[in-house]
């Protein structure tokens, strides 16, 4: 009785205000008004009815007093203002969302209440030319396929079947993302958002399905989503989200054949070099450098499974030199110094990783290429001030002797040892035959340092050699 009461106040409230706006419609407060008598008659229905009424036909009844404010704003027109028609419109547009909330433990009203918000939330888009409109009406048809799966259907769909059920739900938002080109760039952020979230969505069930659901989901959308970046704002950012969406469906063959997880790293490789390829052959400039890009982060990216374990396999091995090869020639094709030289180091990278893969202990095998290669650094600025290849030749010296004398001094070797005064010797001869005193320095010091470690063995011997 109490809430009848409620519902009865809310209803005279709702006929005084629009009383008054009728009285007084050249006065501003009568839009006022009017806003309160629209929102009175379905708020009286929703208090009065709910305790006596299902949920579902109190939503029924939401929806019903939505298509007569909707019909009403859109044949009235003649009769009413502008500013009195959007508040009868937006109304109309968020009571079937009201009627959902009533509903929720009713499947069938609760998706027909979706239904309806995102039919007449499109259709005032489109004729208010308002895109917070469209936002409502998306917000509505992407909760309809997961209601109607796990409510409706008997029995409930798969994650496969929400998967397959959100690719079509994508392909028709692209329509509708057609649709609503030319309208404004806030229409074109609503439209591209929802065919985006239904993408997601339904990778993210195809990721919980399994891999060879997520392997033929997967290219679906890539395909899709790379076929509709042509005529998009942003083309280059579609070409890398269908190219990390295909590379996610590419590395579920080693899950569905049962392949070693290394594998993905020549899956990746594979990939990324087909992706460079077709980058340098595309004749679309702002596909071009995309497809390029990608094919060299994922090359990369399949070192990832070299990091899982302390012996890397040879795959991420093969990955990372696929990777330094890719970006040389993407230096030679973009004649850039800092890239040639920065795919010198991942080779020397690579090698050193193969060394570990080979089980080679000794430290100088690591370390001798990246000598050589800071060694063809300095030599490269030869011709520049000294400050800008110092650092180069220090670091070239330093990897040169350095590993050897820690071998010698650590673990006492007289064969490192050795090695050590042979390649201090060595320096000092090549210093001034280059003119590089900072060389024939390092290798002074080097030659000294060795020598001194060793008198102390050498003096212990002559006294054995000759006791007192």
């Amino acid at each position: 009785m109490f809430w009848t009461l409620v519902s009865i106040a809310i209803g005279l409230v709702g006929v005084f205000c629009a009383s008054k706006a009728r009285r007084f419609p050249d006065r501003h407060e009568a839009a006022y008004y009017w806003c309160l008598a629209v929102v009175c008659l379905p708020a009286a229905l929703a208090v009065g009815l709910r305790q006596s009424l299902e949920p579902a036909a109190v939503a029924s009844l939401m929806v019903l007093v939505a298509a007569f404010y909707w019909a009403h704003s859109y044949y009235g027109h003649s009769r009413l203002a502008a500013s009195w028609r959007l508040p009868l419109a937006v109304v109309a547009g968020l009571l079937p969302l009201l009627g959902a909330y009533l509903a929720k433990d009713a499947p069938v009203p609760f998706v027909l209440c979706l239904l309806a918000a995102a039919l007449i939330n499109a259709e005032l888009s489109l004729r208010f030319i308002q895109a917070w409109f469209a936002l409502i009406a998306l917000f509505a048809v992407l909760l309809v396929p997961a209601f109607v799966g796990q409510g409706i259907t008997t029995p409930a769909l798969s994650a496969a079947g929400q998967a397959w059920a959100y690719v079509v739900l994508a392909g028709f938002l692209v329509l509708w993302r057609v649709r609503l080109g030319g309208q404004g760039e806030s229409f074109e952020a609503v439209g591209i958002t929802g065919y985006l979230l239904a993408t997601l969505t339904s990778l993210g069930y195809a990721l919980v399905s399994g891999p060879s659901t997520t392997f033929a989901v997967g290219l679906t959308l890539a395909a899709g989503v790379y076929r509709v970046s042509r005529p998009e704002p942003l083309p280059e950012a579609f070409t890398y989200v269908s190219v990390a969406i295909a590379a996610c469906a590419f590395i579920q063959l080693s899950d569905i054949y049962s392949w070693p997880i290394a594998m993905n790293a020549l899956i990746l490789a594979t990939y990324g070099s087909l992706l460079y390829l077709a980058g340098r052959h595309s004749e679309s400039p702002r596909r071009a450098g995309p497809l390029r890009y990608s094919g060299l982060i994922l090359a990369f990216l399949g070192v990832y499974p070299g990091l899982l374990t302390q012996i890397p396999p040879l795959e991420p091995v093969i990955a990372l030199a696929t990777g330094g090869a890719l970006l040389w020639f993407e230096a030679r094709w973009q004649r850039s110094v800092i890239a040639y030289e920065l795919s010198g180091a991942v080779m020397i990278l690579a090698f050193d990783w193969l060394l570990r893969h080979e089980l080679v202990t000794q430290l100088q095998w690591y370390t001798l290429p990246a000598a050589a290669y800071f060694t063809l650094l300095a030599f490269r600025r030869r011709d520049l001030p000294r400050e800008a290849y110092d650092v180069f030749a220090i670091a070239a010296l330093m990897f040169l002797t350095v590993p050897l004398a820690l071998q010698a001094f650590v673990l006492q070797s007289q064969y490192y040892g050795l090695t050590l005064i042979g390649e201090a010797l060595g320096l000092v001869i090549v210093g001034p035959a280059l003119g590089y005193r900072l060389v024939t320095t390092w290798g002074m010091v080097t030659y000294s340092a060795a020598v001194l470690y060793y008198v102390p063995y050498l003096i212990n011997a002559v006294l054995e050699l000759f006791p007192s």
